[in-house]
């Protein structure tokens, strides 16, 4: 019931990411941005070191880039700077 209610309270303040391949590219849209907010896009190859692909200031509630798909895999994380 706790779980619930918090997924209820959070799900909607946290930014949705999605990806789509396009051979060497991956196009990421990035939705639920708060306003006038600035955040950071990382990227790492194994979870324990992480690197900045892009920060940006959100003037619209989605936000798309494309990226080169370098990597076998990569893990992407969005992170707000206050």
């Amino acid at each position: 019931m706790i779980a619930d209610w918090f997924q209820a309270v959070v799900a909607p303040l946290s930014p949705r990411v999605d990806v789509t391949a396009r051979g060497s590219e991956l196009d990421l849209t990035l939705d639920r941005l708060h306003l006038g907010k600035t955040y950071l896009l990382q990227r790492s190859a194994d979870l324990s070191a992480r690197s900045e692909v892009n920060s940006f200031s959100v003037v619209t509630a989605s936000f798309t880039t494309k990226l080169t798909n370098d990597l076998s895999q990569a893990f992407y994380r969005v992170k707000w700077w206050p």
